[in-house]
């Protein structure tokens, strides 16, 4: 996703989870997304990411 990101000018990605989703924490560190805090989507508070691309 990242590739095609870039190659269609789009250098910025944000992504939200939820607390316990920790498969999709952990994939979001080894890929070095940033913790931006916290959103709500439906009333419920999720961890919001974002990774700047180069």
């Amino acid at each position: 996703m990242e590739h095609f990101a870039k190659a269609h000018q789009v250098f910025s990605i944000k992504v939200d989870t939820n607390f316990d989703n920790m498969a999709m924490l952990h994939i979001l560190n080894k890929l070095n997304y940033i913790y931006c805090g916290e959103v709500m989507l439906r009333g419920a508070p999720r961890k919001a990411f974002e990774k700047l691309l180069s």
